[in-house]
């Protein structure tokens, strides 16, 4: 299921790390295999060089061991995948 977050304040960056697989699940857990396909993020302040700041070096979940860059000012780039970036203040106005 593709997916977009709307707000990468500490809710929205734990949620990409799950579904980036950041998060690992138990082999027995029946829904180990559940993959969400994470393709945008909308944050508000920042931009998308702050948001990529905070996704690798976050105070309490620690380092993110990703190659983790915003390639340009509406994308970021984890682990060579893409996801579009916009600063939209009304949801509406996101793609």
């Amino acid at each position: 299921m593709k997916v977009g977050i709307n707000g990468m304040g500490r809710i929205g960056r734990l949620a990409l790390r799950s579904a980036m697989g950041a998060a690992e699940r138990q082999g027995d857990d029946p829904r180990a295999g559940n993959r969400l396909d994470i393709v945008a993020v909308n944050e508000v302040k920042g931009g998308a060089t702050g948001t990529a700041h905070l996704l690798a070096f976050d105070s309490v979940q620690g380092r993110w061991r990703a190659d983790i860059a915003a390639d340009s000012e509406d994308a970021i780039q984890i682990d060579g995948k893409r996801l579009a970036f916009s600063a939209h203040a009304n949801p509406a106005d996101i793609p």
